[in-house]
């Protein structure tokens, strides 16, 4: 989401295969094998299904949740009960056939799947898509009257059969049974009412007395209606009858041979090759699955029934559009009043509201949804897909009312407890989040998803409200230990691991502390009236700071004391310690200097021209080259030693504010006022690729940083966002909101796990990449902040900004 949308439930196909009485649900289904008496445990799904089942939940990737689209499953049929505990249903035996179908998938192979531009796989069979089939009922196909009836047929066996037929329609089989068997005691032979009088019994579960009729009525007995006798090959009701008969009991084999055989008989009843779909969907047959409901459709153009199961069946392919076609299809049958079926016209729209989502249509889905609860606005599960879509648009406090309506229809489905209690953490509403999350693990102590949702809501009330800190950071290391515990069970959770040990060692550091980042130090008069820019020496014991003053200001770390200053003579944009050598280069109006910190003596390097700005510096690993862009020049590279211009490379954008160059050296990267971010290959000089339009920033880029594991690229701008691009695909990776105004200076730890932000809000804010979450906002003293750095062994993060101001906070890393 993911996609990616249904939730870790067992959500079904549901496949009603008759007119008058089948009105018993057989469904395919995702669940997890479980002995009987067992409750069912979603979170122990196969290590290869992480993506679809974790990431739903942990990442909120809505388009992430199908069951068949993993690298490998193999499945098996299990049953439950429609009574069984929505969220978590528990598996039953198959003491009732009329009960739901329900396939658990532990693997079956599915080559070719596409995976969306989140990289999360995609799938809609794992969301609630019923598929209403009214079919297989004699009564429909046979026209009762009295030229139909043969003139060697007893009349009064005739008149039974009839009111048989109307019993069946009012659902009362026994009565039916008493019917039928009537009319058979006047004529043995009465083909047709031994096919209706299994129908009826196999509605009264009674599949033995079922069983022996459809047989009876297929080979021991004959037709009676003239348009049966004058061609027996048409007559393949009781075929599909004890097909179905088989579907339900779980022989597939045998159905399949009959409704095969029906076919054969008579290839234009389209009930055969729809009731074949079924078995070819029951073992993930997908392409003779549609092939079958193509000739359904081709047999009855108007068969709603087989519109909708194709439609579900593209959507579980990732043929949304195909699946939206087929649900478009099925709602205007109904709208024009040629087949009004309320029912179906309510599953179209629901889950054509499923495949917008899954497309990441938010609005087009939830107008489906509306459209859907004009026609019953109690169906299961509705207000919860509606709930997701709302909350993916944005749109979170609708999310939360839609959430709470369906929790007032279906009050034990956790997950929707889960999702809400999610959306009030992100509103910061921690003490509702709880509420949720506590219920969701009382019934379910294994959930855990909520369980880390829990542990991460008492750490923020602890970090980000500061409401009783130590109390609550002692309640989430609590809960975090429990993470552990179960994630150790199942490796698909290892990243979970990953997070709560991270989170351990923070509130391990906190609690020691006694104070959450407490402040080294924080000063505000750093010799400038402004701190452009800060840089911190590679051994991590002094600090550089530069402004608006031509000042630039070398201290000690410990306590930010001033060791001694260096009069520049020109405003200072931008300093950087060389990796090796004890030298600082300095850039700035009109300036570029390397100065010596052990003589105190500089060097004035030559720029092009005498509007030139230097607004970014960077070395290369060796200490040898140093690199510069800024106002009215190209990037430049400098032999360090001599000063001398070594290369340069061109760029279109006039006013570069920010340089980064990758680790590895492969790659430099800058950005600036053209909004645009620019790869360039750091050996051959060229520009690669730029950000993409669609995701790029829409206003001037600030800050620039590439984490040190050569994997993310990460821009900052006067949009106030922050994006989080591939470095080495130039692919848009994420967009990390929370500042109010223009983020000035982007750094990160050694690690590449955290990333700190300074902004024009006056304030600074840490974020986790591995959980795209923000982690922490930290107070600066004075409006604007304009340059951050962390220390290499990440214990310290320093920050400078207007008012002379410098604080230094220690981290929990």
């Amino acid at each position: 989401m993911t996609n990616p949308y249904r939730f870790l439930r067992l959500l079904f196909i549901s496949l009603l295969i008759s007119s008058i009485g089948l009105y018993d649900l057989s469904s395919v289904a995702f669940a997890q094998s479980l002995s009987p008496s067992q409750e069912l445990n979603l979170s122990s799904t196969p290590s290869l299904l992480k993506e679809n089942l974790k990431n739903v939940r942990s990442q909120e990737d809505i388009k992430s949740i199908s069951p068949f689209i993993a690298d490998e499953f193999v499945f098996y049929l299990n049953k439950f009960k429609n009574s069984g505990f929505q969220g978590k249903k528990s598996n039953q035996d198959f003491s009732n056939f009329l009960g739901d179908i329900n396939i658990d998938f532990t693997g079956v192979r599915m080559k070719d799947i596409k995976i969306n531009s989140t990289g999360v796989r995609i799938g809609f069979l794992t969301l609630n898509i019923p598929v209403n089939i009214e079919e297989v009922s004699l009564f429909k196909t046979v026209n009762i009257n009295n030229y139909n009836i043969d003139l060697n047929q007893d009349p009064e066996s005739f008149e039974w059969y009839k009111k048989g037929q109307e019993e069946l329609e009012k659902e009362k089989y026994k009565y039916a049974v008493t019917s039928f068997s009537n009319a058979l005691g006047l004529d043995n032979d009465f083909s047709e009412a031994y096919a209706q009088r299994g129908f009826a019994y196999f509605n009264l579960g009674n599949f033995e007395d079922a069983l022996d009729n459809f047989n009876k009525a297929i080979s021991g007995s004959k037709p009676q209606f003239k348009d049966h006798i004058k061609n027996p090959k048409t007559y393949v009701d009781p075929l599909i009858l004890r097909g179905y008969f088989y579907l339900k009991t779980g022989n597939y084999k045998a159905a399949f041979t009959d409704f095969t055989e029906a076919i054969k008989r008579n290839p234009e009843v389209y009930q055969s090759y729809l009731n074949r779909a079924v078995v070819y969907l029951v073992n993930l047959d997908y392409t003779n699955a549609i092939k079958d409901l193509d000739m359904a459709i081709k047999k009855d153009l108007n068969s709603q029934d087989a519109l909708l199961m194709r439609g579900s069946i593209n959507a579980e392919l990732g043929k949304y559009k195909n699946a939206i076609s087929d649900f478009k299809e099925v709602i205007d049958l109904n709208l024009s009043q040629k087949q009004v079926h309320p029912k179906s016209l309510t599953e179209a729209y629901y889950k054509k509201g499923l495949a917008e989502l899954n497309l990441g249509n938010y609005e087009a889905a939830i107008k489906s949804f509306n459209e859907a609860k004009n026609n019953n606005p109690q169906y299961l599960e509705l207000s919860y897909n509606q709930g997701l879509a709302y909350y993916y648009q944005g749109n979170l406090d609708q999310a939360i009312n839609s959430y709470s309506e369906e929790i007032k229809h279906n009050p034990k489905f956790l997950e929707v407890y889960y999702q809400r209690g999610k959306t009030y953490y992100n509103k910061n509403d921690f003490e509702k989040a709880i509420n949720d999350l506590e219920k969701v693990l009382n019934q379910d102590k294994q959930y855990i998803e909520a369980e880390i949702e829990l542990a991460n809501t008492y750490f923020d009330l602890a970090v980000k409200s500061n409401k009783d800190p130590i109390f609550n950071l002692k309640l989430s290391d609590q809960v975090y230990k429990q993470v552990i515990q179960h994630s150790l069970k199942q490796s698909e959770y290892k990243d979970y691991l990953s997070e709560a040990e991270s989170k351990r060692k923070m509130i391990k550091n906190f609690l020691e502390d006694k104070e959450i980042f407490p402040v080294l130090s924080s000063l505000q008069d750093s010799g400038n009236s402004l701190v452009y820019t800060i840089a911190i020496s590679p051994n991590g014991d002094r600090i550089a700071s530069g402004g608006d003053k031509n000042i630039v200001k070398i201290s000690t770390f410990g306590q930010v004391q001033e060791e001694r200053k260096f009069d520049n003579q020109d405003q200072v944009y931008t300093v950087v310690f060389n990796p090796h050598k004890n030298n600082l280069a300095i850039g700035g109006v009109k300036s570029l200097k390397i100065w010596d910190l052990n003589s105190g003596k500089h060097e004035v390097f030559l720029l092009p021209n005498d509007n030139t700005i230097i607004r970014s510096l960077v070395y290369d690993s060796t200490g040898q080259t140093l690199i510069s862009a800024g106002e009215n020049s190209f990037i430049t590279l400098w032999n360090q030693k001599t000063g001398e211009q070594i290369g340069t490379i061109k760029t279109p954008t006039k006013k570069i504010n920010s340089l980064a160059l990758s680790p590895n050296e492969k790659w430099l990267v800058s950005g600036g006022d053209d909004k645009v971010v620019r790869i360039y290959d750091y050996n051959t000089r060229k520009e690669v690729r730029t950000s993409d339009k669609k995701h790029g920033h829409t206003d001037i880029i600030r800050a620039i940083v590439i984490s040190p594991d050569n994997q993310l690229l990460i821009s900052g701008s006067n949009d106030k966002t922050i994006k989080v691009w591939d470095l080495n695909s130039g692919d848009f990776r994420d967009q990390l909101t929370g500042h109010t105004k223009a983020v000035t200076s982007l750094a990160i730890t050694s690690d590449s796990q955290f990333l700190a932000s300074g902004a024009d809000d006056g304030t600074v804010r840490i974020w986790d990449l591995k959980q795209h979450q923000e982690l922490a906002t930290l107070s600066f003293p004075s409006s604007y902040v304009q340059s951050v750095a962390f220390t290499t062994d990440n214990k310290f993060l320093v920050a400078g900004g207007d008012k002379n101001a410098i604080k230094v906070w220690k981290m929990p890393f």
